[in-house]
């Protein structure tokens, strides 16, 4: 089953992931825009669902929010356990379970719900987990996340890796394809449809990778750029006309 195919596979990753992932240039814009997008309120509760080592919970955890950190890995919530206690943290709780399967998560008990790193193209059921954060997310709580860009996801893997013509536009056609798993990447438009159909409002889609992609980053920045390139992409980030050249899509939406 894809559930523990994904579990498997992060539970071995877990093991190197805070080395290679824990401090990308790109999760710095993401960061930035998380910030920018929480509601105005000094008491945040907020839920990290699929939130892997803490990446993005221990930045909000720095400012006093009580956060809940889930994941489907126990090897990744193991490392994020490991983390928050040589940080000091004492506002995270953690608990194994997927996006779509909130088991130990209240109705209505968030503010909001972070669904960073594409959680939602890897949970094997993207529908049944936005039911699942409508129903734990407050009335007017806002959920924001980043999912991948059907077409520059598609391309990297299946026309440049493979070079299978045939098998892209199967890919790009349905959005699903194997990597390590089954993933499913969205175009723009389904975006929008999936989470208007799920009972959101949509505040803001933006394109925090459209200067480079994601991968690319890391070959590039260094000390001396990294302030002017992270200034640069967070201007464009906001360009509408650019917004299909993202790798990723980083969606705001609320409750209503």
């Amino acid at each position: 089953m894809l559930k523990e195919e994904v579990e498997e596979f992060y539970d071995i990753f877990s093991k190197n992931y805070p080395k290679l992932h824990s401090s990308r240039f790109v999760d710095k814009i993401f960061e930035y825009f998380i910030s920018r997008y929480l509601p105005p309120k000094e008491k945040l509760i907020i839920l990290d669902a699929g939130g892997g080592i803490g990446r993005f919970s221990f930045p909000l955890a720095k400012r006093a929010y009580k956060i809940i950190l889930t994941d489907i890995s126990i090897g990744m919530l193991n490392k994020a356990k490991e983390i928050a206690d040589n940080l000091g943290f004492k506002n995270i709780k953690f608990f194994k379970e997927s996006v779509t399967n909130m088991k130990n998560q209240k109705n209505d008990e968030f503010d909001v719900v972070l669904l960073m790193n594409s959680i939602l193209d890897y949970c094997s059921d993207h529908k049944k987990a936005l039911r699942e954060v409508f129903r734990v997310l407050r009335k007017y709580g806002v959920v924001l996340g980043t999912v991948n860009n059907r077409l520059i996801y598609t391309t990297t893997n299946i026309l440049l890796e493979k070079k299978d013509v045939k098998e892209f536009e199967k890919a790009f056609e349905t959005g699903n394809y194997p990597k390590r798993f089954l993933i499913h990447d969205f175009t723009l438009e389904e975006l929008r449809k999936e989470l208007t159909e799920a009972g959101f409002k949509i505040i803001n889609i933006l394109g925090p990778t459209n200067l480079l992609r994601k991968w690319e980053y890391e070959d590039i920045v260094n000390k001396e750029n990294e302030k002017d390139i992270l200034n640069s992409q967070i201007k464009f980030t906001q360009k509408k006309e650019y917004l299909n050249n993202s790798s990723d899509f980083f969606f705001i939406a609320k409750k209503s």
